[in-house]
């Protein structure tokens, strides 16, 4: 009797933890769907400590991963700059209500920070280490009413009151 009272209940546990709902991703997170695509992007480098003024051009690809709780952008450009090939991982911060953000490049550039968006404008800031220096950074996507095009605008400072332009990316929907 002890062995079948045993198995009855291993089998409600099994029963029940089959039928609980995995989390699913919140509202913030289907947000970050609009970007997920194949883009081909422009970028005009401006004279800066992190690199020289040229052009560039480049493919990015981003989608949803873990399931749906996370968004990883792959992408790579040739330029004035060189080679650059980088990877960001954004997601939601549902404590602290922002976007947050990682990303690496094969340039030795790390940038982390967090984000909001209203309407097709998303706005980030955070940090920039280039070239063994930390910079203060921020930076404005501002999408197209058809989603089809993005423009972003990226800048740093050692201060936080003086501003210097870095790049800026015209991006186009290849899908």
């Amino acid at each position: 009797m002890k062995y079948v009272a045993i198995t009855i209940g291993v089998v409600l546990l099994l029963t029940v933890g089959a039928h609980a709902q995995a989390p699913k991703p919140g509202p913030e997170l289907k947000k970050l769907e609009v970007w997920n695509e194949e883009w081909s992007y422009e970028t005009d480098y401006k004279a800066s400590p992190v690199g020289l003024a040229g052009k560039a051009t480049g493919k990015m690809s981003i989608q949803m991963i873990l399931g749906g709780f996370a968004q990883e952008n792959r992408y790579s450009e040739k330029g004035t700059n060189g080679p650059v090939e980088g990877y960001q991982v954004t997601a939601y911060d549902p404590v602290n209500k922002q976007y947050t953000w990682n990303s690496w490049d094969n340039a030795g550039g790390i940038i982390f920070g967090s984000g909001a968006s209203s309407g097709n404008t998303w706005n980030w800031k955070g940090t920039l280490i280039q070239g063994g220096k930390k910079y203060a950074a921020r930076g404005t996507d501002i999408l197209s009413q058809d989603l089809k095009t993005d423009k972003y605008t990226f800048e740093i400072s050692t201060d936080e009151k003086t501003w210097i332009p870095v790049f800026e990316v015209r991006a186009t929907r290849t899908k």
